[in-house]
C-alpha cells in the first residue's frame, strides 16, 4: 500500500492515533532505534516523547495479543474530527517548543564540550570512534536461515562470540576511563600542571595499572611512590652535603640557598662557558701560585684584591654554586677557582678519614709533592679546622710538652697561655 497516496486519518489501535501516525511511529522507531523517543517524537511533529513511549508500550510490547498488536477494535470518529485533533496537538506542541525556561541554579560555565574534547556523547555513554570500531561491520550482514549448513551456523556463532568479547573490552575500558574521572578535563589538566617533572614521569608510568585498580586503590598507589621518590631525593640531598663536608642543618641551609641563588643568576644573567682545556688551565694556575701569607695580606690590601679573583668573577665559574661563603671567601684569598678547590678538599677529606681522625698539619702538607700546592692545602686544612670538618690533634713535643687548643702544658701539669702555632713543637 503506498501512503502517500491514501487518507490515513483514521485510527487502528488508539483513538487518539491515526494509521499516519501509526506508520511514521514504526518507520522512525526502525530508523532512529528503540529508545531514542525524543528524536522520533521531533520527527513525528504530532505527539511528544511520553506519549510515543507510552503508545508503543501499551499496543506492541503489552499488547493482549503478544507479539502482534490488537486490532479487533471499532472506532466510530470522523477522519474530519481526528485532522482536527491532530492539528490542534501539533499547534500546542510547537507552542510548548517556543516557550523555553531559564535554566536555574549556576551559570553554565565555558568549558570545552565533551563531544569536542574526547568525541563523548555523555548521555549514550559512546565515544563517536570506539575501541574496536570496525567491529560492528563483520555482523552487521550476518543472517541465519534454514539453508544454512552446520559449519556455517558454527562460523556465525563463531563471529557472534568474537564480537561480543569486542563489545567486552569496549565496555571495561568504559568503566576505567569513568571509574577514574578521565573525562574531567579541565581537573585533570590542573593537576597536571601542578606536579614536577619527576612526579609526571612517574604518574604516566603508573597508568597501565589503573585499568586493574579502583580509583582509591590508584590514587593510594601513586601517592605512596611520590613519597618514596621524595624520600630516595631528600637522602640523595643528605648524601651530597655528607660529600661536601657538611654535617649539620644549619651549613645545609647555607649551601642550599647558595645554590638555589646560583640557578637563579643562571637563568637572569649571560655567563661565560669553560670548556674542559680552560679548567686544565684554572687547575695549572692554582697549582702555581705561590701561598699568600697573612701579614702580606695585612700589608697590602690593595695588591692582594688585584690578584684574588673577584666575586662576581667567581660565582661565574663552574661549581661555584657547591661552596659555602666561606670557601668562596678563601679560593678568591687563594686565587683559586672552585673545581681546583674541589680536587685539594677531596684529597684532604680522605686522607682525614684514613687517618682516623688524627690529621696533622705537617701530614696534610705532605699529601702533595710540589711546596706550593702543600701551602694551599694547609690554608684548606685550617679553613676546615675553623669549620669543625677536622678536629685539631693534640701534639707532643720532644721536651715532653703536649700542645692542644694552642695553651701550652708542661710534663708537671701545668700550662702557660703561649700563642704557639697549631701543631708545631
Amino acid at each position: 500500500m503506498n501512503v502517500k497516496q491514501h487518507s490515513l486519518s483514521f485510527p487502528i489501535y488508539d483513538e487518539n492515533w491515526d494509521a499516519e501516525e501509526e506508520y511514521r511511529l514504526i518507520e522512525l522507531a526502525g530508523s532512529y532505534g528503540l529508545g531514542n523517543w525524543l528524536e522520533v517524537s521531533e520527527q513525528l511533529g504530532s505527539k511528544t516523547k511520553e506519549e510515543c513511549y507510552e503508545h508503543y508500550m501499551k499496543v506492541y510490547v503489552k499488547s493482549a495479543k503478544w507479539p502482534c498488536p490488537d486490532i479487533d477494535k471499532d472506532f466510530n470518529i470522523d477522519e474530519d474530527k481526528m485532522r482536527e485533533r491532530k492539528r490542534q496537538r501539533m499547534n500546542r506542541i510547537e507552542a510548548a517548543a517556543n516557550v523555553q525556561p531559564k535554566p536555574e541554579g549556576e551559570a553554565i560555565q565555558s568549558l570545552p564540550a565533551e563531544h569536542e574534547i574526547h568525541g563523548y556523547m555523555p548521555k549514550r555513554n559512546e565515544f563517536e570512534q570506539e575501541t574496536d570500531n570496525d567491529a560492528e561491520q563483520l555482523v552487521k550482514d550476518i543472517e541465519f536461515i534454514d539453508e544454512d549448513s552446520k559449519q556455517d551456523k558454527e562460523l556465525k556463532i563463531e563471529m557472534l562470540e568474537i564480537y561480543n568479547k569486542k563489545l567486552h573490552r569496549r565496555r571495561e575500558k568504559k568503566d576505567v576511563i569513568n571509574e577514574h574521572g578521565l573525562l574531567d578535563y579541565r581537573k585533570n589538566v590542573a593537576n597536571e600542571k601542578k606536579r614536577p617533572r619527576e612526579e609526571k614521569e612517574l604518574v604516566a608510568k603508573t597508568k597501565p595499572f589503573a585499568r586493574i585498580l579502583t580509583n582509591k586503590d590508584y590514587t593510594s598507589f601513586v601517592e605512596g611512590l611520590m613519597r618514596e621518590c621524595q624520600l630516595r631525593q631528600q637522602i640523595a640531598k643528605l648524601q651530597e652535603w655528607r660529600k661536601m663536608g657538611i654535617t649539620n642543618l644549619k651549613d645545609g641551609k647555607l649551601y642550599e640557598k647558595a645554590k638555589s641563588e646560583r640557578e637563579q643568576s643562571r637563568e637572569t644573567a649571560s655567563r661565560p662557558s669553560m670548556s674542559i682545556a680552560s679548567d686544565r688551565l684554572a687547575a695549572k694556575y692554582a697549582a702555581n701560585v705561590p701561598p699568600v701569607r697573612a701579614t702580606d695580606t695585612a700589608n697590602s690590601s690593595s695588591k692582594h684584591s688585584r690578584k684574588s679573583t673577584p666575586t662576581s668573577s667567581l660565582d661565574d665559574l663552574e661549581g661555584a654554586d657547591l661552596l659555602l661563603p666561606a670557601e668562596k671567601k678563601l679560593c678568591e684569598h687563594l686565587c683559586i677557582h672552585p673545581k681546583p678547590y674541589m680536587v685539594f678538599k677531596e684529597k684532604l677529606l680522605q686522607a682525614y678519614a684514613r687517618s682516623g681522625g688524627h690529621l696533622q698539619r705537617k701530614q696534610a702538607k705532605e699529601l702533595v709533592e710540589q711546596p706550593s700546592k702543600g701551602d694551599i692545602l694547609l690554608k684548606i686544612y685550617d679553613l676546615f679546622v675553623e669549620m669543625g670538618w677536622v678536629k685539631l690533634p693534640p701534639a707532643i713535643g720532644s721536651s715532653g710538652i703536649t700542645i692542644e687548643n694552642g695553651l701550652v702544658e708542661n710534663g708537671n701539669g701545668s700550662r702557660n697561655d703561649e700563642n704557639v702555632e697549631r701543631g708545631v713543637i
